[in-house]
């Protein structure tokens, strides 16, 4: 509510020529390229790869209505496949509206995106009231610092243009933020509303796809930790809540489907997914992170945020350190399950739908890392907010926006989504995509051939069919169109 309140004071005469509003409708105007690029490419989307699977699986396996088919799959895959049944449930009860109209794929996709952004403020919002500051700029910098750089430099193609993907990895991250914003707030604000809310988001939470459940945790058990050490006793309120998570994460983690499934694939100890993990984080991750100049930039904003703060947090040496040793743990915590899962032996294997959980938690973890050493230098050496200071900040922004130009504006994922969509490469791609279905679909032959579609443009997720029609693939899209083969050449 401030920031809204605080933007409508951006068109009052006597504050718009301000420095702090200029610089805030800066953040706004590339906010809104950022997430209107994002979503407007994902209106394309349309069904792929393992969507039409699922969707046969909600629809056939089992009779009854679709609230009942829904909870009868999302069982048999708890029993053979894995947990995370608050994200099966939602992707097989859209699934089975989806199979009566093909259109709500790219609603959903959008939702699922807009659940992250709406609970990504959410969680930053209430992260800030706890610390104590109600800072609107603050707010916008830090939601903005991980947002934009993460967004614009890789498309996520893998998130953003294929349905279950969505649902497991964009959704699930949604409902954590959603999850760990209601935590903070309960420490300020535990109502009896307010604890039934976040208990029912908590018993959602504990069902969400497991690759990120050990950073879920470590956050949890951290609020738990700092509230004892704040109040000198346990916080009732968020131990009960706290208790619901465990008991849902549980029964997610225990699922018979990850032993069964983990049988048939490459075996991998702990030991050495914790080795690979830290590994890929030092090698990989971290330098990755550090080439985006968009995210530098906003962490020297959040560095100098943290020089602005008014707020008693205090920040010492130790403490700085163990920030410090904490962000690396939040990073190797978010390659651990996928190098357990999927047994890599290198971060280079590593699919672009991990590397979209990976990567939101470096930004994150280092972004909230630069402005607790904003803090700390403040504190330190005493040095404040003068003009010296602004114009230095102001200075090294510029050079470095000036000199990194191209990889700001230029050659990011941003860029070339906004140039397929506006040279209308994505919407074509999609009408030819759809072309094939209504093919497949409307053909009187119960072995259909189909031609090929043209080349995706490289933004998106390709349209997957083989001239072999016992490729599972297309007998996913057979059994989804009730054919007996699809070819296509």
């Amino acid at each position: 509510m401030d920031i809204i309140l605080s933007i409508k004071q951006l068109f009052q005469k006597d504050k718009l020529l301000t420095k702090k509003n200029f610089f805030i409708l800066l953040l706004l105007i590339d906010l809104y390229i950022t997430l209107h690029t994002v979503l407007k490419a994902s209106s394309f989307s349309f069904m792929i790869t393992d969507d039409f699977y699922d969707a046969v699986l909600v629809r056939d396996m089992f009779e009854g209505g679709l609230l009942l088919r829904t909870l009868k799959v999302v069982y048999h895959r708890y029993m053979t496949h894995a947990g995370a049944f608050s994200c099966f449930f939602t992707t097989y009860f859209e699934l089975g509206l989806i199979a009566k109209n093909e259109a709500l794929v790219a609603t959903f996709i959008e939702i699922d995106i807009l659940l992250v952004i709406v609970g990504l403020f959410a969680f930053i919002n209430y992260l800030c009231n706890y610390i104590g500051s109600r800072d609107y700029t603050l707010k916008l910098c830090l939601f903005s610092g991980i947002i934009i750089p993460w967004f614009s430099y890789y498309s996520y193609k893998q998130i953003f243009f294929w349905f279950s993907a969505c649902n497991q990895y964009c959704l699930g991250l949604g409902i954590l933020l959603f999850t760990l914003a209601a935590f903070f707030r309960l420490t300020y604000k535990n109502n009896l509303i307010s604890i039934i809310l976040t208990s029912i988001l908590a018993l959602i939470c504990g069902g969400i796809y497991i690759i990120y459940i050990p950073v879920m945790v470590l956050v949890v058990v951290l609020i738990n930790i700092t509230e004892l050490v704040r109040q000198k006793r346990i916080n009732n309120s968020l131990f009960i809540v706290s208790l619901f998570l465990a008991i849902s994460t549980l029964i997610n983690v225990i699922a018979p489907g990850y032993r069964l499934r983990k049988e048939d694939e490459v075996q991998i100890s702990i030991h050495d997914a914790f080795k690979l993990s830290f590994e890929g984080v030092f090698h990989n991750e971290i330098p990755n992170i550090l080439k985006n100049p968009g995210f530098i930039i906003f962490c020297i904003v959040a560095i100098y945020c943290g020089i602005r703060f008014k707020s008693k947090l205090k920040i010492n040496g130790l403490r700085l350190l163990l920030s410090c040793f904490l962000t690396i743990i939040m990073m190797v915590l978010s390659c651990f399950p996928v190098y357990l899962g999927y047994a890599y032996d290198s971060f280079d294997k590593i699919q672009n739908r991990c590397i979209f959980t990976i990567d939101f938690v470096s930004y994150t973890s280092i972004l909230l890392l630069a402005f607790s050493l904003g803090i700390y230098i403040r504190q330190w050496s005493g040095i404040v907010a003068t003009r010296k200071l602004n114009a230095s900040v102001l200075l090294i922004l510029t050079f470095l926006t000036v000199t990194h130009y191209t990889d700001i504006f230029t050659t990011n994922a941003r860029y070339d989504l906004i140039d397929q969509t506006n040279h209308n490469n994505i919407n074509y791609y999609r009408g030819r995509v759809y072309e094939i279905m209504d093919m497949i679909k409307n053909s009187p032959e119960s072995d259909v051939v189909v031609p090929f579609p043209p080349e995706a443009p490289p933004a998106i997720l390709s349209f997957e069919i083989a001239n072999d029609p016992t490729v599972w693939i297309n007998e996913a899209m057979a059994a989804y169109y009730h054919k007996n083969s699809i070819t296509a050449q």
